[in-house]
């Protein structure tokens, strides 16, 4: 007997769950199967290990679960060329030239030309709940569903050449309207029931995993959130300090003008050497301080002497009127 898909998944499921609780490590490969195709989330050490584990002597369903993987397996190949048309009205596809031509009229209404066969019908879904028709996918165009309720309308089964042209007319044909002649609401893919089951019962069992996957995020996540939360928080920290502690402002110094002039280009000036005034002609006031070549005082010195000195090479100069009881102050250093 071979086992429906759900079935089998389920047997699959368990025989995964044991294998795990017992941690079997089996080298012996299972051959003439396309395990992976049908559990392709299965870690690859666990499928190996399943595989020795059904393909022990005396195994009640290893040819049972063999067959029904392998027929999932072609069904999986085939269903990646299939396209299922929903809302096809009754009493359209009580004929098999109807169906193709209504086919035909459908993928002319959503712009799309390619060969195809219809391998099958899914019946009508009776609206009263306690009387549900089950799905079918075997392949037949020609029967028909009898029920006390109104039925919703079936869908049909559509097989392309392969699974790049499938793969197209779904990337165009999501949602689209009708013509005077039917009504079709939607092109999906074919989900038939017991692969629906199967795939709930895979995100059942594996739901673990998905939440270690989790976790193992938030681990990364989280030395990253804190190294930026450090970052953050010294930059704040320098901020407000350079704020509080602006710094010191040390002023541009000013401008220094320094004029260079030749000596004989000085305007009033004297040589030092012809520049003589007696010790008679100035009076000291104060001492200002004292270095080693002597000390300094502030001398007062006659205004009109002083005048007399300073113009007394210029043959040409002209003696300026002088107070001759005014003085000026000079400084005078005592040599030692």
């Amino acid at each position: 007997m071979i086992h429906s898909l759900a079935t089998t998944a389920k047997l699959l499921l368990e025989k995964v769950a044991a294998l795990e609780k017992t941690n079997t490590n089996l080298q012996i490969q299972l051959t003439n199967c396309q395990l992976p195709a049908f559990y392709p989330s299965v870690p690859q050490p666990i499928l190996k290990s399943f595989a020795s584990q059904l393909t022990k002597p005396g195994s009640a369903t290893k040819n049972a679960i063999l067959n029904a993987v392998n027929i999932n397996a072609k069904l999986q190949q085939s269903k990646a060329k299939r396209a299922i048309i929903t809302k096809i009205p009754n009493a359209a596809i009580t004929d098999a030239s109807v169906v193709n031509q209504l086919v035909k009229d459908i993928l002319q209404h959503v712009h799309y030309s390619a060969s195809f066969k219809v391998v099958g019908r899914i019946p009508a879904a009776i609206s009263n709940k306690n009387n549900k028709s089950p799905p079918n996918n075997n392949i037949s165009t020609s029967s028909t569903v009898t029920a006390s309720t109104q039925p919703a309308p079936p869908s049909l089964i559509i097989e392309f050449a392969t699974n790049e042209t499938r793969n197209g007319l779904l990337a165009i044909a999501k949602n689209f309207a009708t013509n005077k002649s039917y009504k079709s609401d939607f092109i999906r893919p074919d989900r038939t029931p017991s692969e629906d089951l199967f795939n709930k019962l895979n995100n059942k069992k594996f739901k673990l995993n998905n939440g270690l996957k989790a976790i193992g995020n938030v681990i990364i996540a989280a030395p990253l959130v804190i190294i930026t939360a450090i970052i953050a928080a010294t930059v704040v920290y320098l901020k407000r300090r350079k704020r509080r502690n602006p710094p010191s402002q040390i002023p541009a110094p000013l401008p220094t003008f320094v004029q260079t002039i030749e000596n004989n280009n000085i305007p009033n000036a004297i040589i030092a050497d012809e520049w003589e005034i007696y010790p008679e002609d100035f009076m000291i006031d104060r001492k200002l301080g004292e270095g080693a070549f002597g000390t300094v005082f502030v001398a007062k010195v006659n205004a009109k002497t002083l005048a007399k000195n300073m113009y007394s090479l210029q043959s040409k100069a002209t003696l300026p009127d002088v107070n001759s009881d005014s003085t000026s102050n000079v400084a005078v250093k005592l040599l030692k």
